[in-house]
């Protein structure tokens, strides 16, 4: 089943761009066949009637959040980490008028919360009439933990949220990479690389096991739930307001836009609730207490990483995990037995049949396959011949240049890859994905300048990799802890270490070089003085005197100070904190401002159609295909002028300045954008022209004003 759903979408991601054969024609009908044939029930019974449609849907939907009535087995001996008794005392602290105004505040005005449809745009208009009764309303929940039909739940929903997801980083286990406060995705997915990388290089056998859930939030239990709150130490006032959010519950299926007999749950967590993820890492936590009891009785062996006895045996980001171990059949055994274990007591179902084990030591070159096809599937979707030059510019900045982001966050992409989406990018951009040989205009590297220097913003890929990967290198020296830098120091060294000042170096990947990037040491004042004397091995030749001058000058710019605690300032931003955007620009300032940036730039501030300043940016360089253009892109000879209306040209601008006199073309370009230069027409040439050869495509798009509807070219200006 798996395969024919494999080869259905890779042959409908070929059809989109070219026609199938025949045969894979056919192929797909089979595939279609084995799926339909895996899918439909033995025992099938075909309904019509609308009412009977709505009732077998509100029982099926009812019968899935109930939960069977039969004894789970309990997990009574792991050890959990214990809520403080401060956050305690905070969970259930008073509500204010202040905390539930801000809380309101934070939601989406378009939302309405409960089924009077009001929205909050109605609820803060009116929030000096209402605050009275809201307050009244968590008043009461808070006096009797009980909360009052047609009250406003999901602003309490929230108000809990924003309390719980603030005590439950000292809660949570640090192999935990999801909701909380100061740990991301990206971490994760380094630990993951570095395990892998560890496994290669030490030619171990290793595996890792990716966990697949059973429709997660449907299934749990909600007296595991509970007994969860209680193991971490959640005071007995809590548990009871977590419960009551949970069975007050009423919920209804939505038949074709008409909405079935409401019905109550009784297991399951309703995705959309602010509450659901927080609760969800308390119930997970459940796997990680089974995992450290079993490492602890020496039933499952981690990977190591370093030499020094560190092992990694699991990852979690909500409800995806990942476990690690030595590729021997007890540890297979083993974790299957945990998850087994985990389901019984949780209702958490593993399916088996999507969880993958993995052997470590796959080919690298799969790793970016799906950037690949990503972008491919992308350009098939928008086809080029649809948009404009401006629409595809929007395109290529929302779309084609954000989707290999993750991966050039992890890997330094290699010089192939990035000129074969370069390829795709400047491809789209001149033409579209149809076919044929299509005119660069531009060429791609100015393409991808800053507007300021005469470009399109289009992001440099090589560059913009390089950024992204230095924000390890702030993290590492910036965070205090966490479960990713940890694995870092044990595989590569800490500070001090000789192996840390070579992760330094590897981490940078040229950030550092050519004095572009730099990541400084200072004190916080500049008191004492040191006299360096370097004592050399050797007398220096002349050619080395000038570097130990160099040498000296940088030792001698940081001063040491007593009592006082160095910070590391990245000095490219004004927060002193390392940014992929500021690295970015970096890396771009060797590049020289173009001679019309600042024409260009105002340009760009116009309040025009995307299409006009695409075709303002391209004319002003003479990159339009005019006849002249063309016949120089094609090889052939041109005759340097030639006659049309009586009037002689040459050049795109010399063109467009026939439009109109001074008042049209002149008073647009020169005289707002305070620019002397972009034309220079003598008396000839500033003679009256009603017509001037340009093919567009589309239509007559001229510059700016000209370009615009009637009733949008009294509004359009460019800023002077």
């Amino acid at each position: 089943m798996r395969e024919a759903t494999s080869e259905i979408s890779q042959l409908n991601v070929k059809g989109e761009t070219v026609q199938l054969s025949e045969e894979e024609i056919e192929r797909r009908k089979q595939a279609f066949l084995i799926l339909w044939d895996n899918m439909r029930y033995k025992e099938r019974v075909q309904i019509t009637e609308a009412d009977k449609m709505k009732e077998e849907s509100a029982i099926f939907f009812e019968e899935t959040f109930t939960e069977k009535q039969w004894m789970r087995p309990s997990v009574e001996g792991l050890q959990f980490k214990q809520i403080a008794p401060a956050d305690n005392d905070y969970l259930i602290a008073s509500f204010t008028k202040e905390g539930i105004k801000t809380v309101v505040w934070d939601c989406e005005s378009s939302k309405a919360p409960g089924l009077d449809g009001f929205n909050f745009k109605f609820i803060k208009s009116e929030w000096e009439t209402i605050k009275g009764d809201v307050t009244e309303f968590f008043h009461e929940f808070q006096k009797n933990g009980k909360i009052v039909k047609g009250g406003i739940y999901k602003i309490l929903a929230k108000l809990l949220a924003n309390r719980l997801k603030k005590v439950l980083v000292g809660i949570v286990g640090e192999q935990q990479m999801a909701f909380l406060s100061g740990r991301q995705l990206m971490d994760g997915v380094v630990i993951v690389n570095e395990v892998i990388d560890e496994v290669k290089k030490k030619r171990k056998e290793a595996f890792l096991f990716k966990i697949d859930f059973e429709k997660a939030y449907d299934k749990v239990s909600w007296r595991f739930l509970d007994f969860m709150l209680q193991k971490t130490g959640f005071s007995n006032t809590w548990r009871k307001w977590i419960m009551e959010c949970l069975r007050s519950s009423m919920v209804s299926v939505v038949v074709n836009g008409s909405p079935t007999r409401q019905f109550s749950i009784f297991r399951g967590l309703q995705q959309g609730d602010p509450l659901c993820p927080f609760l969800f890492l308390i119930i997970v936590e459940g796997i990680n207490g089974l995992v450290l009891k079993a490492v602890e009785k020496g039933l499952i062996e981690g990977v190591e990483v370093g030499d020094k006895g560190f092992k990694i045996t699991h990852l979690q980001y909500a409800d995806d995990t990942l476990l690690f171990g030595t590729a021997i059949e007890e540890n297979v055994w083993a974790m299957k037995s945990i998850l087994r274990t985990f389901e019984l007591v949780s209702g958490l179902k593993i399916n088996f049949n999507k969880s993958q084990l993995i052997g470590i030591g796959e080919w690298e070159a799969f790793i970016l396959e799906p950037v690949l096809e990503g972008v491919t599937r992308k350009l098939s979707t928008w086809k080029g011949r649809y948009l404009s030059l401006g629409g595809r510019i929007t395109l290529i900045h929302s779309v084609l240049s954000s989707l290999p982001v993750f991966w050039m966050s992890m890997y330094v992409i290699p010089k192939g890859t990035i000129l074969f989406l370069d390829k795709i990018r400047r491809r789209f951009l001149w033409g579209g994905v149809e076919g044929g040989k299509k005119i660069n205009w531009v060429r791609w590297d100015k393409v991808c300048r800053d507007k300021e220097q005469g470009g399109l913003g289009v992001k440099d890929l090589r560059k913009f990799n390089l950024a992204l990967l230095g924000k390890w290198w702030g993290r590492l020296v910036n965070e205090e802890d966490g479960l990713w830098k940890e694995v870092i120091l044990q595989k590569y060294g800490r500070v001090g270490e000789p192996r840390f000042n070579w992760l330094r170096r590897v981490m940078v990947l040229g950030l550092d070089g050519g004095g572009i990037c730099r990541l400084n040491v200072i004190d916080h004042e500049n008191e004492g003085c040191w006299i360096w004397k370097l004592q050399w091995r050797r007398r220096l030749y002349s050619w080395e005197v000038q570097e130990e001058t160099e040498i000296l000058k940088e030792i001698q710019e940081t001063t040491i100070t007593k009592g006082k605690t160095d910070v590391r300032e990245w000095i490219h931003s004004n927060n002193g904190f390392y940014t992929t955007r500021s690295a970015y620009k970096a890396l771009t300032l060797e590049l020289e401002r173009e001679q019309l940036g600042v024409t260009l730039q105002k340009v760009w501030n116009a309040m025009v159609p995307s299409k006009v300043l695409a075709f303002s940016w391209q004319l002003l360089q003479d990159k339009i295909p005019t006849k002249a253009n063309l016949f120089k892109r094609g090889g052939g000879e041109l005759e340097q002028r030639w006659t049309e209306m009586g009037v002689r040209y040459s050049n795109s601008i010399l063109q467009l300045s026939k439009w109109q006199n001074k008042r049209g073309l002149e008073m647009h370009l020169v005289a707002r954008t305070g620019s002397t230069k972009v034309l220079q027409l003598d008396e000839m040439q500033k003679e009256r022209m009603s017509f001037f050869i340009v093919r567009l495509d589309p239509g007559p798009g001229i510059l700016l004003k000209r370009g615009c509807s009637k009733k949008r070219q009294n509004r359009v200006t460019i800023p002077g």
